[in-house]
């Protein structure tokens, strides 16, 4: 494969704050569904994603596949085993919940147009908030990421193609779970799509190719660009975070409902 590399800049990509905020969010989504919904579902997933993701992490910046700068909390230094598993969570568990959570909530009627409405919310919080960041030029981000990933190095596509085919099986071994699989890849999908676009727009992130001279780098021609940011979006993010749910649902831990309390609701008051 190619060497191609990933950069990220912008408060997002140093600034723990956000990620803080995400967790904190999550774990909000974790807690509601579990008093509305009286189901751990969610809890796996948060599990399941801040794990992996957590390990994903610690693995990629010890092997040297992503290097990150100095991450900070309200401007404190954060040490890498605190930051690790807020990255983990932020990045991993808190995405595949959002996308779950508004899933559920798509595929019920009596909760569809506020599903939508929260949809739409929340892209363009994502798109704002990423296009108020203090983030850097094309020129200063290429010249000084915040981080670089290499994307294709064996040990990502060996994870990935896991991944995926965690995926393929979930839905070839439950076809109970596909509505709910479905909807949340299909939020997830818009997301981060939205996300992406905006931080191209500002600069916060960008694709590089090796440079002429040994250890420089050069910005990608236009294609190979989208052809990268298209791969990110659908298998590093969407298809990547899909197991989150897809395992815990092959393991019995999840159920096909999306809100079971909801749906025996109705069905009481249809027999009453």
């Amino acid at each position: 494969m190619p060497t191609i590399y990933m950069i990220r800049s912008g408060d997002f990509g140093t600034d723990f704050g956000a990620k803080l905020f995400l967790a904190l969010a999550a774990l909000g989504l974790v807690t509601w569904d579990l008093a509305r919904q009286r189901r751990r579902d969610y809890l796996w997933v948060l599990l399941a994603g801040t794990w992996t993701w957590t390990l994903v992490e610690a693995a990629m910046q010890a092997q040297g596949t992503r290097v990150l700068v100095e991450a900070s909390l309200f401007g404190a230094p954060l040490p890498r085993w605190l930051h690790l598993p807020l990255q983990g969570m932020a990045e991993g568990g808190a995405v595949a919940i959002l996308g779950l959570f508004l899933g559920d909530r798509l595929l019920a009627k009596a909760t569809r147009w506020r599903a939508l409405a929260g949809l739409a919310a929340l892209s363009v919080a994502v798109i704002l908030s990423t296009l108020g960041q203090s983030g850097t030029e094309p020129a200063s981000l290429a010249a000084n990421p915040a981080s670089r990933r290499d994307m294709f190095t064996p040990q990502a596509l060996g994870f990935l193609g896991a991944m995926v085919t965690l995926s393929i099986l979930a839905w070839w071994r439950r076809p109970g779970h596909r509505p709910r699989l479905a909807a949340m890849t299909a939020v997830m999908l818009i997301v981060a799509t939205a996300w992406t676009l905006a931080e191209v727009a500002v600069g916060t992130r960008g694709i590089q190719v090796p440079g002429a001279a040994p250890g420089t780098y050069s910005p990608a021609p236009g294609g190979i660009a989208a052809a990268a940011l298209t791969y990110d979006v659908l298998v590093e993010i969407v298809l990547a975070y899909v197991p989150f749910f897809a395992v815990p649902a092959m393991l019995g831990w999840a159920r096909a409902e999306p809100l079971p309390m909801a749906t025996a609701a109705g069905s009481a008051r249809q027999a009453g």
